[in-house]
Parts: structure tokens; sequence; C-alpha cells
């Protein structure tokens, strides 16, 4: 009877499918059928069919364990058991050579078959673990190999050439950046990059990358090859010969065979290309396999090699195997299944690079760029046949200490930005400089920067460098990684008189990731680039050197701009010494890359020219590439080597615009025009070059002249020249002075190229005036400032104790020296009187009436007189005289000294009526009195005080002061003249001041004027807060290399001293974290040194006088001059 199947949905109650559903079970439970139909159409097993299916999974899975279950030790075993293996399944043979613990091979229609898989061993398993865990963090940086692992102390970033390496824990080493060499013959087999890793002498690790420019940038390889791993491959053929006789190849192995030769396939069956006779077509890039040109005949060697070969009519990878090599480890040279185990172990680790003229990035090879190093001393040897390791770029990394870390610790710091200038900056870079202690701050990712409106600026960390540019050092971190002294860089919008107030929080752990940012990518055989906000850097290899070549704007425009250092030797031809470009050792790095800016290095040398050596010279320019278009160049030059006389003539910088003879107004160094396409006005300016200048003459120093000029190579081409060169042949410095070595000199460039002015003094201040701050702790000003001021009166009565002592006879002071006599600082003595009640202001007057009789003033009240005469110049007065007579007579009115008020009453009036005579006859003011012209910025700024000190006293009936006081002031502020720069006061009126730098009479000169501006009661007519701050070193004192042109002027605590006034009176938290930072100096470095107390941060400061003693007397004096006028106006004492 058949089924009623009515269709009604499941379940049902209907009886005719009561009646189905019943037939169906009993033919379930009792049919002889495997499977029978239900109501609903399905076909499902019966217990018979069930019993069936078991019985069948049952025998098919004990036919496949089979093999499983049985030991075979050997190929030839399990072919013989090859009736229990059945056809398709697989089974394991024991490694012959040791390299896996077993093989696998499948029953192929009867025969046994290697399918090239392999059981690991534990100790592969262990090799390839620690091969590939090599996470590191580069404490710091924004872009990071892994932000996990024990390796996140980064100790060295830079050349291979040149490394330091020795130490007593592991390392890492990441390959960052390589450029190999462009072919310049047809085979490119020297052309490799095949570097050796040694520690203690011994060859711990091996690396080698493909020829013709392949470079490696952000973990990717670039280059004209493809990459496989043995997994990728399959052996296809073993082949034996003599090792002598090149035509006798066979597949048959015989007693004289000496080499054995493996070829591998793709394991896809895709064809390899066969191509490049003759080349190092493939390259093991582990070095396990030496690299040898492709079809090279298998002679006899005594390591293994691999290179390209043939097979049926394709490429492939082959492997040279010495016999000798395979017999000592235990392999029959006649075994080719051992064979392919043998090859497969050895290469388990390689990475092979297979040349396909296809230029290609490769990613995944991290193990490639990993190597880790035991304790003990590393170096670097280049193994192939040319090039250098100035392209070889690596980051060094320590094992880890483990601690353990607060994470919700911060460190607050804050400070003030002013935008002093008369010019809005809107999306600018603002710089914060700032100083951590070591070990708080990892890396930049613990940075949250807000301002007092509570915004939040994403923000970038740039390690600083030495103020020193000498000493080579980089202050960016301290040994633990930790971040320490340098800037924080956020874009903002400062208008013009407008202050802005950020805080900084430094966690002890990353707060925050910045996902995507600009890489170092390569574009093409000997390219790179690098693109920030639109604009796009291109770096070219020419010539063995990697430099600028070209901007591109977002309007897609492409600038022909290139930048590059160049070398003069001793020939002199055409009226000028011949230059010759630098180029060797070239290397191309990324340094930092963030949300603010993109940081490039290029490091090279110069060549060999006339007598001067190859090397002599080192160029290191980075290139700071900011959002919004802002590009910050800077270069140091510093000798490698000492260079006797006669032999250097200059080292400058040239700058080449190739798309038109664009304007360059020399007073300013700035280059400017306005892009036709995007209507976006660019401005290029020289910041600083610098030479040497002694300022006390030849006797005591070179005179190598700075060289800042713009030429025309062509109609259509401008060229900026920056640097030092010797204009005239066989110059007096040139034949008569050696270079030292490692002595520096620095250039910068600032390119603007949305600068949004035409006038080029304009786009020069603007570049000059950038916004900058000075981070610190979070206190009051006017508390830092008692802080500061107790600080000032411990190193002052410090300095003169000693300054007294018989200590100090030997050094030119000491009691009872005429040297001490004519220095010593009568300001100091006003001090010790206001605070301690010492002496008396009589004795006082009386001293500083016999320290003048020994500057030309044989009476104070003809001192105006013998200023005119010449006998009592300024740069004397300003320490010796001037500050005394300005304290001596406030003090005289607040002690109710007649006499002596007015005695100094009557020395105010000759000096200031002799200013004025001089200043109506010269329309300004000399160091000398009998001299003519306008004379220099601190001459007339000291001329300013003598004349508001006869204001302050109650002279100026005839309001000639007062009338002086303006005109000085005026002069002073002058666009043509003294301040071409806004609120940047130049030391000569006809400077430009790129070229002339002197941030010690520059201070000097606004020391003087503020102390004018107090004792005429007047508020300062400009603000050079931002010029202190911009030079000044987040480790205290300032960039002198940078903003001193004369070394003897470099390192004095003179300077710093003058800077103090202006930084107190600013009320400033920049400016008072600056000066905090500075007098740190005092305790770390102002004290007796071998000889005399001399200049901090290693500066010579040697001087015509053979000795710096004076510097601590006329230390005294400013120090001195400070505090007392801090005294009167704590005390609110008019």
């Amino acid at each position: 009877m058949a089924l009623y199947k009515t269709g009604n949905p499941v379940p049902s109650s209907a009886m005719p499918d009561v009646w189905d559903n019943n037939r169906v079970q009993d033919e379930i439970l009792n049919s002889e059928e495997l499977e029978v139909e239900t109501r609903t159409g399905i076909m499902t097993p019966t217990w018979k069919g069930v019993l069936k299916k078991n019985e069948d999974e049952i025998e098919e899975t004990r036919q496949n364990l089979i093999p499983l279950s049985r030991q075979y030790m050997t190929l030839a075993a399990a072919q013989a058991d090859i009736a229990n293996i059945p056809s398709g399944s697989t089974t394991y043979v024991r490694s012959q050579d040791g390299s896996s613990l077993a093989d696998e091979y499948i029953n192929n229609g009867g025969t046994l078959a290697a399918t090239g898989r392999a059981m690991p061993s534990m100790s592969a398993l262990d090799t390839l673990v620690e091969n590939l865990t090599y996470a590191a963090t580069e404490a710091g940086q924004a872009l990071d190999v892994g932000k996990t692992g024990s390796y996140s102390r980064l100790v060295y970033h830079g050349s291979v050439e040149g490394m330091k390496a020795s130490s007593q824990r592991f390392r890492k080493i990441l390959i960052d950046t390589i450029q190999t060499a462009p072919a310049e013959d047809a085979t490119h087999s020297s052309r490799i990059m095949d570097l050796a890793f040694n520690v203690n002498g011994v060859r711990i690790a091996r690396r080698v990358f493909p020829p013709r420019g392949a470079q490696i940038a952000s973990r990717t390889l670039y280059s004209h090859s493809s990459v496989y791993r043995i997994s990728d491959l399959k052996g296809a053929q073993v082949r034996y010969t003599d090792g002598t006789n090149t035509s006798d190849i066979s597949e048959d192995y015989s007693a004289e065979a000496k080499m054995v030769l493996v070829k591998y396939v793709r394991a896809d069956n895709v064809s390899l290309p066969l191509n490049g006779a003759g080349y190092k077509s493939v390259l093991d890039m582990k070095g396990v396999f030496s690299p040898e040109p492709s079809y090279e005949p298998p002679l006899e060697r005594e390591d293994m090699a691999v290179s390209m070969g043939g097979y049926n009519g394709a490429g492939c990878i082959q492997f040279f195997i010495p016999v000798s090599i395979l017999e000592d480890s235990g392999i029959s040279p006649s075994d080719a299944r051992a064979i392919y185990n043998f090859v497969e172990n050895k290469a388990r680790h390689s990475v092979f690079s297979y040349w396909t003229f296809s230029w290609t990035p490769v990613t995944g090879i991290d193990d490639v760029l990993a190597v880790l190093v035991p304790p003990g001393a590393m170096t670097v040897d280049f193994l192939s046949a040319e090039g250098g390791l100035g392209g070889v770029i690596v980051k060094v990394y320590e094992e880890d200490a483990h601690t353990e870390v607060d994470v919700g610790e911060f460190l607050r710091l804050s400070c003030d930005v002013k935008n002093a200038s008369t010019k809005d900056y809107l999306n600018y870079p603002v710089e914060l400089k700032v100083r951590f202690p070591p070990g708080r701050v990892p890396s930049q990712d613990c940075l949250i920067l807000t301002d007092h409106n509570g915004v939040i600026y994403p923000c970038q960390f740039a390690g600083a460098t030495h103020p020193n540019a000498r000493f080579r050092s980089r202050l960016g971190y301290h040994p633990d990684g930790s971040l320490a002294a340098g800037s924080v860089f956020c874009m903002a919008d400062i208008p013009a008189g407008q202050t802005l107030f950020f805080e900084l929080r430094a966690y002890s752990t990353a707060r925050n990731t910045n996902g995507s940012l600009p890489g170092l990518t390569p574009a093409g055989v000997g390219n790179s680039q690098i693109t920030v906000d639109g604009f796009t850097l291109k770096f070219t290899l020419q010539n063995d050197v990697w430099s600028l070549s070209t901007i591109t704007d977002p309007a897609t425009t492409v600038h022909r701009v290139t930048y590059g250092s160049w070398v003069c030797g001793s020939t002199f031809s055409a009226g000028s010494y011949a230059e010759r470009p630098f180029d060797r050792g070239s290397s191309l790095r990324l340094i930092n890359t963030g949300p603010v800016f993109t940081e490039l290095e290029t490091v090279a040398f110069s060549p060999a020219v006339d007598s001067l050596p190859g090397k002599a010279v080192r160029s290191v320019v980075r290139y700071r590439l900011f959002r919004n278009g802002k590009l910050q160049i800077k270069t140091v030059h510093s000798m490698e080597v000492g260079l006797p006389v006669s032999v250097l003539s200059g080292v400058i910088t040239r700058m080449n615009f190739g798309d038109a003879e664009y304007p360059f107004d020399k007073p300013s160094a700035t280059l400017f025009f306005t892009d036709a396409t995007s209507g976006d006005n660019w401005g290029v300016s020289v910041i600083r070059a610098n030479g040497d200048q002694h300022r006390d003459g030849e006797t005591y120093g070179p005179l190598r002249p700075v060289y800042v000029t713009a030429l025309s190579p062509s109609n259509t081409s401008r060229r900026i020249y920056a640097g030092w060169k010797f204009p005239t042949q066989n110059a007096s410095s040139f034949v008569n002075w050696p270079v030292n070595d490692g002595w520096a000199w620095t250039v910068e460039h600032w390119v603007d190229m949305k600068v949004g002015l035409t006038n080029p003094q304009s786009i020069l201040s603007r570049a000059i005036n950038r916004p900058v701050g000075f981070l610190g702790e979070s206190s009051y000003p006017s508390v830092i400032v008692r802080k500061i001021l107790s600080e000032i009166e411990d190193h002052v009565d410090g300095s003169m104790d000693w300054w007294y002592s018989g200590d100090a006879k030997s050094m030119g002071g000491g009691s009872g020296t005429s040297r001490t006599f004519s220095y010593a600082p009568v300001t100091y003595d006003i001090l010790r009187y206001l605070r301690d009640g010492v002496g008396s202001l009589d004795t006082i007057y009386n001293r500083l009436a016999a320290i003048a009789s020994v500057f030309g003033v044989p009476t104070l009240g003809d001192i105006g007189s013998r200023y005119l005469s010449g006998n009592h110049l300024l740069q004397f007065a300003s320490r010796i005289t001037v500050p005394v007579l300005h304290w001596l007579y406030r003090v005289a009115v607040l002690k109710d000294n007649t006499t002596v008020r007015d005695n100094v009453k009557a020395a105010i009036k000759s000096f200031a009526d002799a200013i004025v005579t001089h200043y109506n006859a010269n329309g300004g003011v000399n160091l000398n009195g009998s001299a003519t012209g306008v004379g220099n910025s601190n001459s007339n700024a000291t001329g300013l005080r003598i004349v508001a000190m006869g204001i302050m006293t109650g002279q100026d009936t005839s309001g000639a002061y007062l009338a002086t006081y303006n005109g000085i002031e005026s002069l002073l502020m002058n666009s043509t003249g003294f301040m071409s720069t806004e609120n940047v006061l130049k030391e000569g009126a006809d400077d430009t001041l790129t070229s002339n730098w002197w941030i010690h009479y520059q201070v000097f000169a606004y020391n003087n004027y503020l102390f004018g501006c107090t004792a005429a009661d007047k508020s300062p007519a400009f603000d050079m807060r931002n010029l202190l701050i911009q030079s000044a070193s987040p480790v205290g004192g300032f960039d002198e290399v940078d903003y001193c042109i004369s070394e003897s002027r470099r390192g004095s605590f003179n300077t710093l001293s003058f800077a103090a006034y202006p930084m107190l009176l600013s009320k400033s938290a920049s400016m008072m974290n600056a000066l905090s930072a500075s007098i740190q100096l005092f305790s770390a470095e102002y004290g007796p040194q071998p000889g005399l107390p001399r200049r901090y941060f290693g500066f010579d400061g040697y001087q015509a006088d053979a000795n710096t003693t004076t510097d601590v007397a006329f230390v005294a004096t400013t120090f001195s001059d400070l505090w007392i006028d801090q005294y009167f106006r704590q005390r609110k004492l008019d």
C-alpha cells in the first residue's frame, strides 16, 4: 500500500498522516533496504543502512591509520609496505638528515612521492620563533616596527658606518633603510649590498640585498625582484659535477662528483622567468647561501651558494652544495630525497630574491630586517666588491629591564607663547622647548597638549641637538630611550599681539595613537619621496649622493628645487676657489614622522680635492616638512679630520631653483616668487650661515668669512649659496690657520610655500619670529623670579669670594692685584650694602672714582668729556661705571646721602650731556666718543641708558635728554638699519642679520635698552622675547654655534647674565622657564676649571688677554645690576 502523502505541514494529527508515519517507522526498523522515503518525500537511512555506513567508515579509517601506525625508518621500507598505504594517502618517513622529525610522502599510483612537507622538530620551531619575535619600539618616534616586545630601548639610529656598538646586553638590529648602488655595468655583480654582522670578531649573521638601486623603507623592499621562501618552492632536479669540467654535469651520481647542483621551481608550477645571464639574480637575503651569477657552472667550492638557473626552458633557483658538506652531515650524495631535505633544512629561514627586471614592492620580510645580537662588541662589514656602509641605516635596541609603571602618573608643564610681531600666525608650527627627567616619558605617544581654552592639539616631539655642534650629540633621548631634551610642536593660530597659554601632560604610558602617518616611499630606482599636506619632497640618488631634487605642491606643479653641500680645496681660478659637490658615503633616512611634521636626514662626505683628502668633511642635512607647506632645512658641516693650512678654502650649500630666475633680496637673504598655478606666494630665506670670526682679531683665531649670495646659472634659474668661503686667493687665515678636527659650521633655510607675503624683509621677519615657548614648572612667574634671585645671590657671593681670594691670584684675580682693582664689580658692593649693610655709600663712591681713573676718567665729574675724547669707552663704561652711577644715585636718595647723591648726579649730567653732543653730531652713539658714524646697537643702547639716567635724576630741563632718548630708540628700531627684522636688534646697522648672528651683543644691547626704559620710566617700544626663546637651548644657555658667529664670544656666562634681566622683566612663563634652565648651568659649569673659569658647553672663549678672568667680574656686575633693580621693584621704592 502506498503512502497517502497528503502534503500537510509538520506536525499533523490527520489520520492519513498518522498511518504514513507508522508505516515509515516499521520499515526503518525491519526493512532489508538501506533507506526509505518519509511522508514528506525525504530519504532517510534504515537501521540496516546505519549499520552498513558505520562498517564502511571504520574500515576506511583503519586503512588510513595503517601507514600512520607503522614506523618507517627509511623510504625503501615504506615503499615495500605500499600495500598497506591506500592510494592517495600519505605517510611519514623519518628524516635522514635531522632537519625535521619526519618527511611526508603520498601513495601516487603505487609509488611514494615526496610532498615537500615535513613535521618540524622542536629545535626548528624554537629557531623559527627566535627569528620572528623581534618587535621593538623606538621611544620618541611616531613610526615604529612594533609596540610590544622586550627590545624597546633605542640606543642608536644612524649609519652603520661609524657605529660604535658594544654592550653587555642582547641587542636587536633593525635594518631601517638601505640603498644599493645603481648599475653602471652589464652584470651588477659587484653592486649587491652584502653585510656581515660580527660580535667580538665572530660573524653571527649575514644579510644580502639586490643590486641596481634596491631600497628598504617602512619595512618594505623595493627592487627589481620577487621574493620566495623555500616553502614556496619544490625540488625539481639533482645533478652532479666533478667541480672542474664545466661540461661534465650529469643527473647520475659518480664517485668523482665534488659538487651537487639542486634545482627548485615554484611549488604552484608557475614558471619562473629565465633572464639576466651573469647577474647575481638570485640572492639568499639571510646569507646562508652565498650569491653567484646566473648560469654559473658549479665549480668546486667550500661553501654553499645559490643562483638563477634554467630548468625545462624556464628559470629556477639552483643551489650549489659541496659533496664534502653533505658527507660531513651524514648524507649520501646519491640520495636525492636526502639532498632535498638537506637544502630545505638549510634554507628554512632563508628568503630568496629573484630578479625579474620589474620594480616591485615586497613586504613580509621582517625577519630579514631583524638581527639578534648577543653581548659584546659589534661591527658590520661590507662584503660586496664595491660600495660602502653610508647608505645602510639601522636602529639598535637593547634588551629591556622589566619594571612596573604607574599608568596614571603624568608630569604637568606649562608655558605661554606670545606673538609680539605685527603679523598673524595662522595654522603655523608652534615650537615649545622642553626637558624631561630620565625615565618619565617613554615616547611622544604619551604627550597630551592643550591650551587655556581646553583645545587639544595633536603634537609631536623632536629631539634637540647639542648647543655645541662640534660634539655631534643628540639630546633627544635618555639612555633608557625615554624623551629627554627637545621641542614639542603643534599647529596653532596666534594672531598679532596675542598670547596663547599651553599645558602639556606627559604621561608614563601612551595616551594617543596617530593612525596612518607619512612615510618615506621609494619612487622608482634611485628616488624616494615624502608627502605632507599635499607637498611632496622627492630625493634622488645622483652621483652617489642623496639630495633633494623636486618639490611638488598640492596643485601637482613640480618645482625643480635641489639642495646639496659643496667643498672648496686650494685651486683658485677665474677669481674664485673651485667648488666640488659632496659625493661619498651618502645615506637617506626617515628620522621622525607624526601629526605635525616629517623629518628626513641625508648624510654625505666630501670628495678628495687637491690636497684635501676624501671624507674630510661630513655633511648632515635635516629636512623637517611641516604641515601647511613649511619646510626647515638645517645643515651641519663638521670636520672628520684636522687639516693643515692652505687645504680647505670653503664649505657651502647650494640651493638651486630650476624653474625661473626668481628675485633674491640680499639684505634679507630671501628668494621669493608667486606660483602661477596655485597663486601661492613662496618665500625662501637663509636663516643663518656661519664661518669663523674672532672678535679680538686674527692673532687669536681664524677669520673664515660667511658667504651668502645668489647667482643665476642661466636666465631660467637661480642658485642660493650659504656657508663660508675665502673670497680671495691665499687669504691670511687660509695660509696661517689650520682647521681643527671636529670643527663645525651650520646653515639653515626656511621655505614657506604658503607665506602669503611678497616683501622679502617681511618674509624673513615671519620666519625668524615664528611662535615659540619654553615649557617648565607650572608656577607663578613671580615665584620663579624669587627662586632665581636667590640662586643669583649664591652665585655672585660665591664667585666674588673666589675672586678676592688668594686662589684667584694666579689667574689675574686676588687681593691687591691691579687686575682685580680694575675690573672689581662695584655694583656688587651696592648689593651688599643694601642687603647686608656692609660698607658705606661714601666708600663705594670713592672706590668707583678710583676704578674710573684706571679707565681714563681722572674725576667722575669729568666723565663726559673723557668719553668724547676717546678715553672712556662704552664697552667698559657699560659694566664699570654706568650701572654703578645708576644705582648709587637711587640708593643715595633712598638713604638720604646728599653728598653722594649730588656727586653722582653731577657725573650723570656730564655723561648724558656728552651723549647728547655725540648723538647730535653723528646720528648715533659710538663706543668711542671720538669716532664718527652711528655706532653699533649695544653702544647706542648704552647711550640711551645714560641719557635716561639724566631724565631719572631730574636734569632734563631742556628736553635734550628725552629727544636723544627718542632718537636712539627710533634708530634702534629703524627697519632699514638695526631692526631690519621685526623685534630683532642687529649688532651693526648695515649687517645682514642671517650672516651676522651675535647673540652675546644682541642681548647686551637689549639689556641696556631695558635698563634705560626703567630709568626713564618708559615702556619698551619693542619686544625681543621671541629671539631669546628661539635661540635658547632646552638644556640651558643658547645654541651658540647657530646664534653667534665668533668662537671668542660663544659660551660666555656674561651672555646669560645679560639675558636674565629681560627674561625677569617679561613676567612670561616661557621666559622664566628658559632662564631657570640657564641658571642651572651656573651650578654645572661655572667655576674655576683648570686655568680659569671658561665657557659652558666646551667652547674655548680665548681672548686677546689670553684669559677670561674678567668674565667673573662682569657676570657679578650684570647680576648685581639686575638684583638691585628687583630690590627696588619688589619693595616698590620709587
